[in-house]
This record gives structure tokens, C-alpha cells and sequence, in this order.
């Protein structure tokens, strides 16, 4: 794929329930889970068929080479469409806590332009 697409370092596409759970799992679990624990106490377990984080993940890229979604660490992005607008080609990235930067499309993350 890297020769492919240019832009592509580390990474892979979201093709399997299994791993759009995993992903929308952590996402919930790094967008609630300190504010859970700080107002409650203590963190609930979320929902991975829910579409955390305003992003529904298509693409996933790693530090190292790590699965993902089973232990996710600083360094690793989520590549998602806004959920409430899928059909709008721009394309956020998340990283940590929150959404942290954007390409113009997938083409862009893809290096193919």
C-alpha cells in the first residue's frame, strides 16, 4: 500500500465490525473517561457500536506496530468523517482527547493528489 500512496507511514483501514467497535470504544472511553472520574468517580464502560468522538473511524495509524484499538497510546491517530455529516469529504484526525487536525478529503491523507 505505502507505494501506492505516498502519505501512508503506518496504518490501516477500519474493514471489520470488530475493529469499528474497538475504535469507537477508545474514542468514548478518551473523550469521557477523565471527566467520568473527576465528576462521578468512577468510569462506565462504553458502547463500541456507538459513533464516539463526532467521527466515524474509516482509517487508524499507529505508533508502532501495535493493534490499536487494544491499548492505545500517544503518538496514534483516528482518521474519521464527521458523523453528523458523512457525506462531507473532509476528513478529521484524532489523537488523544479530542480532534486535533483535518485533511481536505481522504485523497489528501492518501498522498495521491
Amino acid at each position: 500500500m505505502a507505494s501506492l500512496y505516498s502519505a501512508i507511514r503506518s496504518g490501516r483501514f477500519v474493514t471489520d465490525m470488530a475493529t469499528f467497535c474497538a475504535i469507537s470504544k477508545a474514542l468514548g472511553e478518551e473523550e469521557w473517561g477523565d471527566y467520568e472520574r473527576a465528576i462521578a468517580g468512577r468510569r462506565h464502560d462504553k458502547d463500541g457500536a456507538k459513533l464516539w468522538g463526532g467521527l466515524i473511524p474509516v482509517f487508524y495509524e499507529t505508533s508502532n506496530d501495535r493493534d490499536l484499538p487494544l491499548g492505545r497510546r500517544r503518538g496514534d491517530s483516528i482518521y474519521g468523517f464527521e458523523k453528523d455529516d458523512p457525506l462531507k469529504q473532509q476528513l478529521f484526525v484524532w489523537s488523544v482527547h479530542s480532534i486535533v487536525g483535518e485533511e481536505p478529503d481522504i485523497w489528501a491523507l492518501l498522498g495521491s493528489r
